[in-house]
């Protein structure tokens, strides 16, 4: 959204090309090939970083291409969220926005590394190939179902919004929203993947498609790490290290279940998952697990309170977090906390005689 990101950390080394009306560059790709120019040109230099300085849409493909030792951050200028609208623009090859290394062979160390900070992406996903070092995917949106149709229908529901082909990239997402992700890589020779997954939204746009897999509904190999996050859709990795104060709405299958642990969790009946401590429905146990189950004020994204747990969820999802708030991605809301204050306060200053009630409008 058009606010201010506070967890934005200053980059006093980096060098800014600025992308929009008024500015040096007009177009994203532009202001990265004189990125790399000026990199080659000075030999090493310093990390770039491609800032957009309007709301408005970018239509054009995306293709960074990085060598050992890069370190590139596209993101929004702060209040601003431009759109990157990925079109058809070949017929024989994908369209979306593609981060590739393009050397193999270099130490962990120099692998590339890319930020994408306040972004709305739509039409198409992002494209990993290659030994990356890590993607950050930081206050952006991944339109899941690529984009939406009347009604906010998605466009696309059994397309991926990140594609981790072949690559060595940590996946570290942060307070956004993305559809599904799919791992295509080496079982056999490579070290599964780390996915981190903070206060965010992963959308397979229902609750039977797959929200984390590897293609033909196979385990992804990857190492799973969840805090304060709703998963829509089913989940099948090689394993989970931590998942905690999260919600899954589809059944959880990992491989190795002696590896990891699920805490103050939802985890629907039947799924295979590592030891749990204190998660939804275990507690409630099995006579009140078809009571205990998340609702949602809608699961729809594009609608009013996409994502938001509604007024009628049970008690022990809205408040079963480690202290006490909601499970999911608006945790840290602490709506129960509030609720509870409003009505210590209205129980103390409500005049004799009278009644006072809490009535929700959004």
């Amino acid at each position: 959204g058009e606010y201010d990101r506070p967890d934005r950390e200053p980059r006093p080394d980096a060098r800014v090309y600025r992308v929009g009306p008024g500015q040096p560059y007009h177009r994203i790709m532009d202001a990265y090939r004189a990125w790399q120019d000026d990199r080659r040109a000075e030999g090493s230099g310093p990390a770039g970083i491609v800032e957009i300085t309007h709301s408005g849409a970018h239509q054009e493909q995306l293709d960074f291409d990085l060598d050992p030792g890069d370190r590139l951050e596209v993101r929004a200028a702060e209040g601003a969220r431009p759109v990157i609208r990925l079109l058809d623009w070949y017929s024989n090859r994908p369209d979306a926005l593609n981060i590739r290394a393009v050397a193999d062979g270099c130490a962990p160390h120099e692998r590339p590394r890319v930020v994408l900070d306040g972004l709305l992406v739509a039409g198409r996903g992002i494209n990993v190939t290659g030994p990356v070092g890590s993607v950050v995917v930081r206050h952006c949106t991944l339109v899941p179902g690529w984009s939406l149709e009347p009604g906010c229908a998605p466009h696309s529901p059994e397309e991926p919004s990140v594609v981790l082909e072949r690559t060595t990239a940590c996946l570290q997402v942060e307070h956004s929203v993305l559809g599904t992700i799919e791992v295509i890589g080496e079982e056999v020779s490579e070290d599964p993947l780390e996915i981190h997954l903070r206060d965010s939204v992963l959308d397979a746009t229902g609750h039977d498609r797959q929200a984390l897999s590897a293609p033909d509904c196979r385990h992804a190999h990857a190492v799973l790490h969840l805090h304060r996050t709703t998963v829509v859709g089913e989940v099948r990795t090689h394993a989970v290290r931590i998942a905690e104060n999260s919600v899954f709405t589809g059944q959880l299958h990992v491989a190795r279940r002696g590896i990891g642990c699920l805490r103050y969790s939802y985890v629907p009946p039947g799924s295979r998952t590592p030891r749990r401590h204190r998660c939804q429905p275990d507690l409630a146990g099995p006579e009140r697990a078809g009571r205990v189950r998340p609702l949602f004020t809608s699961e729809r994204y594009g609608t009013p309170g996409y994502g938001l747990l509604a007024d009628a969820c049970a008690e022990e999802i809205r408040r079963g977090a480690d202290d006490g708030a909601e499970m999911g991605a608006f945790h840290d809301l602490y709506r129960p906390q509030r609720e509870d204050g409003l009505r210590a306060r209205l129980a103390q200053y409500t005049p004799a005689g009278t009644d006072a009630g809490v009535f929700f409008v959004t």
